[in-house]
């Protein structure tokens, strides 16, 4: 049976949490759709209005950072074990971008992707999240969203990064350190936006390309001195705001979200049995897509035209069912995300003083 649980009275003293009993519900819980299982509300200190959110798997359990999107600052993040509870916070001072393409746990550390405009800086943070030191910083660049993909067996490591109209990969260890080697694609077009994911025996990437705005999907592979990027499949759609989720991995199958000009948000699932386009939303945007533990569907989360929150589950035959997450409101656009770790698959959205987990019914 599906339940509600606030952590309204779990607080936040500068870096570290103190614990109280939970507070069933929660006095000021906005109301969640029946695809929400468990909520969990954790204050913050500092949300900045505008932010840029995010959020893992680690070994330990989750680790979500932010930015603030409008200034340059310090960026801030708080540390979940895997049932939720409150390990800690951190700042990590050396991190003043405005974006966050992702974080990865590579293994012996996470890596973490920022930028500023078309300037992409990669950081190999500390476990313990104390410290980020830079390991690279490419100038001219696209940077990804969740730059840092594998496949199924969590093993290989890919640094995938857009410039001009090329596709680069390289490898990256498990200590954090990208290679030298590098692998490149040349694209159509000019690199204008571009998300990854992990796949079955590789992983999956999407790009929009502009002159005009196409979107391409391709397969990396971990051949060879460095991953490289192969069976592409260019479909004919203006799309903007890309990402992507792999399906179940007997069928090798991606999905992939995106907005438009005309402000509708879109999906298209590639797979063998055959495609399967659906609009998502005739006014929307920001979408962000994974699929599901339970290997029966796609949650997609999106903004709809008046900037409310909405999560919508897409089957393998695209049958679409919305829910409303009103009262559920991120620090802006970029401040909420989907994470799926082990059985469990949460939606996670940065607002006013907390960090709110939305877990998602199997």
């Amino acid at each position: 049976m599906c339940r509600a649980v606030a952590l309204a009275a779990v607080g936040l003293i500068g870096c570290g949490w103190y614990n109280v009993d939970p507070v069933p519900g929660g006095p000021d819980a906005p109301p969640v759709p029946a695809a929400i299982c468990d909520t969990v509300r954790a204050p913050v200190d500092a949300t900045p209005a505008k932010a840029d959110l995010a959020i893992a798997p680690v070994s330990e359990g989750y680790a979500a950072i932010w930015v603030d999107a409008a200034a340059p600052g310090p960026a801030r993040g708080v540390r979940l074990g895997p049932n939720l509870q409150q390990l800690g916070s951190f700042t990590l001072p050396g991190v003043t971008d405005l974006e966050i393409g992702g974080l990865a746990d590579v293994g012996q550390k996470p890596v973490l992707a920022t930028a500023t405009g078309n300037t992409e800086n990669l950081y190999v943070v500390s476990r313990d999240f104390s410290d980020a030191q830079p390991q690279r910083t490419l100038t001219q660049h696209v940077m990804g969203h969740d730059p840092v993909p594998s496949d199924s067996t969590q093993k290989p490591r890919a640094f995938v990064t857009g410039v001009a109209n090329q596709i680069v990969t390289f490898n990256v260890a498990d200590d954090g350190l990208v290679s030298p080697a590098m692998s490149v694609f040349t694209a159509s077009g000019t690199i204008a936006d571009l998300a990854c994911t992990d796949g079955p025996n590789h992983s999956h990437c999407v790009w929009a390309e502009t002159g005009p705005t196409r979107c391409t999907i391709a397969d990396v592979y971990y051949t060879g001195p460095a991953p490289s990027v192969a069976s592409t499949i260019r479909f004919d759609e203006d799309c903007r705001e890309v990402r992507n989720a792999s399906g179940p991995d007997t069928a090798d199958s991606m999905i992939v979200v995106w907005s438009t000009p005309a402000h509708t948000v879109e999906a298209h699932y590639f797979a063998s049995s055959g495609d399967v386009v659906r609009q998502i939303s005739s006014a929307g945007s920001s979408p962000r897509v994974r699929f599901d533990i339970d290997g029966k569907r796609f949650w997609i989360a999106w903004l709809d035209g008046g900037g409310q929150l909405r999560l919508t589950s897409f089957d393998l035959n695209g049958t679409l069912v919305e829910y409303s997450l009103a009262g559920w409101t991120p620090r802006g656009s970029e401040a909420y995300e989907i994470v799926r770790r082990g059985s469990s698959i949460s939606l996670v959205i940065l607002s006013e003083g907390e960090l709110d987990v939305l877990s998602i019914c199997h």
